[in-house]
């Protein structure tokens, strides 16, 4: 009986090639449309009681992995909120 390699699947497929054309034929598309963008991005809005609740989570050890990150990089749209955002990143 004569060797049949066996069948690829279908992420094996993407991996090989046309996943890599695609990251290359996207990638160009995202970092002129993603700084374009930038500016017009809105800063959340968050409450005094979920900025207390970033802060505490911190402290406490109780927060997500992400969540103190969230919470330092993204612009609170309430001035005073956003002062006491760039606080804890300093």
């Amino acid at each position: 009986m004569p060797y049949k390699p066996p069948p690829v699947s279908f992420i094996q497929f993407l991996a090989s090639g046309v996943g890599c054309i695609a990251a290359i034929a996207i990638l160009p598309v995202f970092l002129i449309v993603k700084p374009v963008m930038v500016p017009f991005e809105k800063p959340r809005t968050l409450s005094p009681e979920e900025v207390i609740g970033y802060l505490r989570g911190f402290l406490e050890g109780t927060d997500g992995p992400w969540d103190w990150d969230n919470f330092t990089t993204q612009p609170v749209a309430n001035p005073r909120l956003d002062d006491i955002r760039e606080g804890g990143c300093a």
